[in-house]
């Protein structure tokens, strides 16, 4: 556990780190009694909370009864069998004296951490429980902030911040909940969704390195941000499926982009990628410098640089597909390309 009780502004200095705009976001086995020998579980004092940690699902029964879900909800439960649980209480308000009413209080952070079986991914704790009940649905209000690994940072369509956050965070008081020198990205979680926690991760099978491709003629990024869609909205369900079916589609793509770019090679001027080729993205229609529509600005073909498409069908989210030309295509060329690349994309997973 860490004690935040020194650090109350730390949420509203993490927001500094962002431009001021709307943040992206998404709409949308039985416990065992151990008996009445057991050990309890320790209590420990965390700044203004009371806090204890559960090592499973059976140790439910040692818990200070002032921690104690209502009857039935640890039973349902079920997939977090093995599982731990960090578990927070507010201490008691101290009491005042005088006939005027206390300023409201401000509290502090709860901050813990803990070891995790995959280095790759990362958990929010979103799982409700109103009024003694677990229900299928909930309504979210929040506000998830993360530092992705490495393996996840190019997979999320989340909102960058600006700023490092040790420009905006005190180090010193956050004791090592931010890296300082890191930036990090955001998502609001807002309205009616399917009540779960969200664990952002790669599909099974797959890595940060087996997601990029790189051959002669193009650089392929697979996406899979819709495997890492905290509200599994239901229009991206197709999209979803596709990306955790990525360790099979990878290569059928890659063959497919092969086989269409080879004998068009020449007409298009295709080139080999070098680090000083400027970069520059399709924005719908549109050719953009930069990596980004938040940053890039709209531009002229012409000129020799690395161009990132994203070809995507119905059954597939948008990938990034990169080419560098001796010369960009004009307007009209590069909308060609664009439904080109799309069209095999859609037939390759026909």
């Amino acid at each position: 556990f860490i004690d935040l009780s020194d650090y109350p502004e730390f949420f509203g200095d993490l927001r500094q780190a962002f431009p001021a705009v709307m943040a992206p976001a998404a709409f949308g086995p039985q416990p065992r009694s151990l008996g009445g020998n057991a050990e309890p579980l320790k209590v420990i004092g965390v700044g203004r909370f009371e806090a204890s940690f559960v090592p499973s699902m059976s140790d439910f029964s040692r818990l200070d009864p002032r921690f104690q879900l209502p009857p039935g909800v640890v039973e349902r439960l079920t997939r977090y069998a093995d599982w731990g649980f960090a578990v927070f209480k507010l201490k008691p308000k101290p009491k005042t004296l005088g006939l005027f009413n206390p300023a409201p209080e401000r509290i502090h952070p709860m901050a813990f951490s803990f070891p995790y079986r995959d280095a790759d991914a990362i958990f929010f704790p979103t799982l409700h429980v109103h009024d003694e009940h677990l229900p299928e649905t909930a309504d979210f209000d929040h506000l998830l902030v993360v530092q992705p690994p490495a393996a996840l940072a190019p997979q999320l369509d989340w909102f960058g911040s600006e700023k490092r956050l040790g420009e905006v965070v005190d180090e010193e008081r956050a004791k090592g909940v931010i890296d300082g020198g890191a930036k990090a990205q955001q998502l609001s979680l807002f309205g009616s969704l399917s009540n779960r926690d969200v664990l952002l991760s790669l599909p099974r099978g797959m890595s940060g390195e087996a997601l990029f491709v790189e051959r002669a003629l193009f650089s392929l990024q697979a996406r899979v941000s819709a495997f890492l869609n905290p509200a599994h909205s239901a229009h991206h369900s197709r999209w979803e499926h596709s990306a955790g079916e990525m360790a099979t589609l990878l290569p059928r793509l890659t063959a497919a982009f092969e086989a269409f770019l080879e004998p068009r090679a020449a007409a298009l001027g295709l080139v080999p990628a070098t680090p000083e080729l400027p970069r520059y993205f399709m924005n719908g229609n549109l050719l953009y410098t930069g990596a980004s529509y938040l940053d890039g600005t709209w531009t002229e073909s012409g000129s020799p640089g690395v161009v990132r498409f994203n070809p995507f069908s119905d059954a597939l989210e948008p990938q990034h597909l990169f080419l560098a030309f001796a010369n960009i295509p004009e307007r009209d060329a590069l909308n060609r390309l664009v439904q080109e690349l799309n069209q095999v994309v859609a037939r390759t997973l026909s």
